[in-house]
């Protein structure tokens, strides 16, 4: 799991070898928010790799991620899927806008529920 929570951990983590679609991904979702606050003011990206339990994401943004089991509904705002690359949701934490957005890798050893919950609810 790689965890953004600044500018300075968003410029290492570009610079991973991760795929390159999955890197401008990134940047363009960085660009959205602007420079008129620091990075860590507006959002927390994390890249969900392979080996990563649901349970370890929800510990790293303290926000669950399963869907509310009285009704069902999810907590995320919203799932995209780019191709074969990642699904990406964001949850929005606060009425200032601060969010953590997902990027889940599709590849081999994802979490099975992880990517399950995904698909299903994917727009």
């Amino acid at each position: 799991m790689i965890s953004l929570v600044d500018d300075e951990s968003l410029r290492r983590a570009l610079e991973l070898p991760l795929h390159q679609k999955l890197i401008d991904l990134i940047r363009r979702r960085r660009a959205i928010l602007g420079d008129e606050l620091p990075f860590a003011d507006m959002a927390h990206f994390v890249v969900v790799e392979p080996g990563d339990t649901i349970d370890a994401v929800e510990a790293v943004i303290r926000w669950p991620i399963r869907p509310d089991p009285d009704c069902g509904t999810p907590q995320w705002e919203w799932v995209l899927v780019h191709d074969d690359l990642c699904f990406e949701t964001v949850f929005v934490l606060s009425d200032d806008g601060y969010a953590v957005v997902l990027f889940v890798q599709i590849a081999a050893g994802m979490d099975p529920e992880l990517i399950g919950m995904l698909r299903a609810f994917c727009t």
